[in-house]
């Protein structure tokens, strides 16, 4: 298919800044800002009028996390809540960092890292598997285009593991009350989207 090169090497540099929400810093002084950042490198080849391949490395890295957490006491028991047995108080606090990155060519690869959250007995361990998805979109005229996509061409798949305990102590024992594995795959997906504007 005849052509013309076109070449944009883009090179961008995002931060992103937020207090987390609801939780004014004056309430929780030791909160630390959630940040995250991120830049971009791209290429692209211009085909035709209208055709465009290309592909683009992209990476985020994010900073301080801010989650909801149970609150100890100084025994490391939950603080029981205002309703009474049963209820637990729960607060914001920075539980890590953690980054995206990947590669986008006519086709986007995403890989996501894993995840771990904990509350009073319950602990969940989350790993997730890659997503491929390729795409082909021809333009006709002004208005209309047809789009071909194929999604999670590597049959993604998220697996988490579940530790249950009765109690705080058991907890920190690692004396399990119950232990569950779970495992989900999705296969592949393919469309052809036409769109037409007006």
């Amino acid at each position: 298919m005849a052509g013309s090169l076109n070449i944009k090497l883009r090179d961008g540099y995002d931060q992103f800044t937020r207090n987390p929400g609801e939780f004014a810093p004056a309430t929780f002084p030791l909160l630390l800002p959630e940040t995250a950042w991120g830049g971009d490198l791209g290429y692209e080849h211009k085909i035709g009028k209208t055709g465009v391949i290309g592909v683009n490395l992209f990476y985020r890295d994010v900073s301080n996390l801010t989650e909801i957490a149970t609150v100890l006491d100084t025994g490391g028991a939950p603080v029981e809540g205002s309703e009474g047995p049963g209820t637990f108080v729960f607060t914001p606090r920075n539980t890590g960092s953690g980054e995206v990155y990947g590669i986008e060519f006519g086709a986007t690869y995403r890989k996501q890292g894993e995840a771990f959250g904990r509350v009073v007995a319950r602990e969940v361990f989350t790993r997730y598997g890659g997503d491929l998805e390729v795409f082909i979109e021809k333009r006709f005229g002004d208005s209309f285009t047809i789009r071909a996509v194929g999604s999670n061409l590597l049959d993604s798949t998220k697996d988490e593991d579940f530790n249950k305990f009765n109690t705080v102590q058991e907890q920190i024992d690692r004396d399990f009350d119950e232990f569950e594995l779970e495992s989900e795959r999705a296969g592949p997906v393919f469309q052809i989207v036409a769109r037409y504007a007006f």
